[in-house]
């Protein structure tokens, strides 16, 4: 008795043959799409760079995104096309959170940045063109920068 369970021992823990599965895996091709390019102004400020489409009317006061850790296209290509007359600016400051947490943890920087937003949109405008509502907007890391803002 004990050398049949020592014969069948080794059979014990060997895998049951299984049968191959019905199921087929295909993928098909996910090429990346090519960036569009928005036809607009896009200024340099001191944080960020701004961007206005080619229909921004220059009105007195003025929407602005403020957009931190986007790709530039990305929100270009969408402001003009939903939103013309607002302005973006994109803040690309870099990776990791805390890069656009210490950038905005004074609240003076937000605020001159609101300030040199003023006078680049009154120089794309022609005018004397005031900031409106403020829209924060943010990607991964760009958290960071919302968050100190707030």
């Amino acid at each position: 008795m004990g050398l049949c369970v020592f014969l069948a021992w080794p059979t014990l823990g060997a895998q049951v043959r299984q049968n191959p599965s019905p199921m087929v895996d295909t993928t098909r091709p996910h090429p990346r799409i090519e960036p569009p390019i928005a036809d607009g102004q896009r200024e340099d400020l001191s944080v960020g760079t701004l961007f206005v489409s080619g229909n921004f009317g220059g009105n007195e006061t003025v929407p602005v995104i403020v957009n931190f850790h986007h790709e530039f296209w990305l929100g270009e290509h969408y402001v003009s096309q939903l939103m013309p007359d607002a302005a973006l600016v994109m803040v690309p400051l870099g990776a990791g959170s805390k890069v656009y947490n210490d950038a905005f943890a004074d609240p003076v920087t937000f605020s001159s940045m609101i300030n040199d937003i003023e006078l680049a949109l009154g120089w794309v405008s022609g005018g004397e063109t005031k900031v409106g509502k403020i829209l924060l907007s943010s990607f991964s890391a760009g958290y960071g920068a919302a968050r100190a803002i707030l």
